[in-house]
């Protein structure tokens, strides 16, 4: 797909802009162990699509925390926080890609469930928040990304229509939204399980942004 075929580019953050997938995990990990909880395997599966608000809702009534929301969510942030300063590295070849799209006057957003204050030092530290004209959180839209309102909104004030904008995602039930809304998507692979589902709702299919 060539950079004249659309005017607005959309990101999800984690396994997209930034290989920071196991950032999470890590999170997770370290949480379980300071409060003596057992991590099972579908936890992570069933928090992932929610913001950090609601996971931590989840997480206190699955397991009985006595610990208020805004507890569990202090301490996600700083955890992650950690994580994303020390061990994350932007996904390759996405820095010489967004400066090609900002040289041709293409729109670019983020889109994600993280939390600017998660990982806004992150971006800055590789220089690359000069290469985004929006941030979009689910935060901003109290939804999450079973609706198309995160991706719409990049666009809203700009009024680009999502035939004309190209969605990078690395998770099929987000690609499945983008796609069902009208947005041009590009399955982002950081994950080689989930090949034949990200398949089904992609424009086309890359590993890193070298790529394209």
């Amino acid at each position: 797909m060539r950079l004249k075929d659309f005017e607005a580019a959309i990101f999800d953050l984690d396994g997209t802009v930034f290989d920071s997938m196991n950032v999470w995990k890590n999170v997770d990990l370290r949480f379980f162990t300071r409060h003596s909880l057992f991590l099972t395997d579908d936890y992570f599966d069933n928090i992932m699509h929610k913001t950090l608000i609601d996971a931590a809702k989840y997480t206190i009534e699955r397991y009985a925390l006595n610990m208020t929301t805004e507890e569990v969510v202090s301490e996600w942030t700083h955890l992650a926080k950690e994580e994303f300063e020390n061990n994350v590295v932007p996904k390759k070849g996405i820095i010489d890609y967004l400066k090609r799209l900002r040289e041709k006057g293409v729109k670019t957003s983020i889109a994600t469930a993280n939390e600017k204050d998660i990982f806004i030092t992150t971006l800055k530290k590789f220089d690359m928040h000069t290469l985004f004209d929006d941030i979009v959180t689910l935060s901003d839209i109290g939804s999450d990304k079973s609706s198309p309102l995160i991706y719409l909104k990049c666009i809203a004030k700009y009024n680009i229509m999502p035939q004309n904008t190209i969605v990078f995602e690395d998770l099929p039930k987000n690609l499945k939204t983008a796609k069902k809304a009208g947005f041009v998507t590009v399955g982002v692979l950081d994950n080689e399980d989930y090949l034949s589902h990200i398949s089904k709702y992609s424009d086309i299919i890359i590993r890193d942004f070298t790529e394209i």
